[in-house]
């Protein structure tokens, strides 16, 4: 990190990712917004883990600034929730009855924002374990800097960009209306490389990538959810996404819309004629009842109903185990519970069980198995 602010040059770091420190004084834990009441990223107030988040101002200094949030989202990215804030923000029916909007409202009024001038809310995470926030809008830099100050951060900067950190590693950078943090320096230096480069985002990822093709296919709605990967248990199924499109205040219903990208178009038609395969994966991960599917190229899409009223009730012990034991391909039931109870012993929600790397043994779900024995 060049702390005279003259821009470094490109070089192959990867992502380092670590465990929130729990010290840190703007950690907040969050229950995510519009989708899927504890399964993979589905709908509003699925579960999310913690992380540390801490934010500041910029140094502009002709550096790149991002055009979309995408900017700002790496392409090897396999999680991605993506908010309306101002439509969710602006429904007072939504801002008044959903506690992940009153956790996320309050936790900017702790750093001086108003949520009025918030427009975009993203929460995204790394194949490899790294976890970040970022938001879109209109900040006063001045009085978080302050803030910052205040709470032992220390100004620096990366490849030009403003950035302040903690001893614990959390790490914030603000770059014109974005703001971005993330519990590890590794995840947002890593961010703020790919902006400087002009590559390695999903805005600039080719059109092949399947994150981006299913955020494509899915469009733009009160909040877009997608995971990539094993996650999709459906057979050739390479990740799967969800976008809310309409809110039934009187019936606190919520209509969304699904798409399933496969490997290629003739598995798409096989998973759609087989209807309970897919019906069955997003029932077990999402609480999702979908009515009919058909194939459209490599997708399999449909539309399908949200129950916000059931969704906002937390999960219980055993339903979190439930959901953990259908993810994972290696732990037991008794595993499961063992991890819950870690997350809830160290001062973390429990978090959606997908965000555990089970395959790869990486980030918190390694540490609490670890812990369990």
């Amino acid at each position: 990190m060049a702390a005279n602010g003259t821009p470094e040059q490109p070089d192959n770091d990867q992502p380092q990712v670590s465990r929130p420190s729990g010290g840190p004084v703007f950690s907040i834990p969050t229950k995510w917004l519009l989708i899927g009441g504890g399964g993979a990223g589905a709908a509003l107030l699925a579960v999310i883990a913690v992380v540390a988040l801490f934010l500041t101002g910029v140094i502009g200094g002709g550096n790149p600034q991002p055009t979309s949030v995408l900017d700002l989202v790496p392409d090897d990215a396999n999680w991605v929730s993506r908010t309306n804030w101002k439509q969710i923000f602006g429904n007072d029916w939504l801002s008044d009855s959903l506690s992940s909007v009153a956790e996320i409202d309050d936790f900017a009024s702790d750093l001086g924002i108003n949520s009025n001038d918030l427009s975009e809310v993203v929460i995204a995470e790394w194949s490899v374990g790294g976890a970040f926030f970022v938001m879109k809008g209109n900040f006063d830099r001045d009085y978080i800097r302050g803030e910052l100050e205040d709470d032992d951060f220390e100004e620096n900067t990366y490849r030009g960009y403003e950035v302040w950190e903690d001893p614990a590693g959390g790490t914030v950078a603000l770059l014109d209306e974005y703001l971005i943090a993330s519990d590890s320096s590794r995840v947002v230096e890593s961010i703020l490389k790919n902006l400087y480069n002009g590559s390695g985002s999903l805005e600039q990822a080719d059109s092949d990538n399947e994150m981006k093709q299913i955020l494509d296919k899915l469009g733009s709605g009160y909040t877009v959810t997608v995971v990539t990967g094993a996650v999709c248990r459906v057979e050739r199924c390479e990740g799967y996404g969800v976008v809310v499109t309409e809110v039934d205040e009187t019936a606190a219903e919520g209509t969304i819309e699904i798409a399933l990208l496969f490997r290629n178009e003739r598995a798409a038609e096989r998973a759609a004629a087989d209807y309970d395969e897919v019906a069955d994966f997003l029932e077990a991960v999402d609480d999702i009842d979908i009515e009919d599917t058909e194939a459209q190229g490599r997708f399999v899409v449909g539309v399908a109903t949200e129950d916000f009223e059931a969704d906002a009730a937390p999960l219980s012990r055993s339903e979190w185990i439930a959901y953990c034991y259908n993810f994972s391909q290696t732990l037991s039931g008794e595993d499961c519970g063992c991890v819950y109870d870690y997350l809830r012993n160290d001062g973390y929600r429990p978090v959606p069980e997908w965000r555990l790397d089970w395959e790869d043994g990486a980030g918190i779900g390694a540490e609490a198995v670890a812990w369990c024995y």
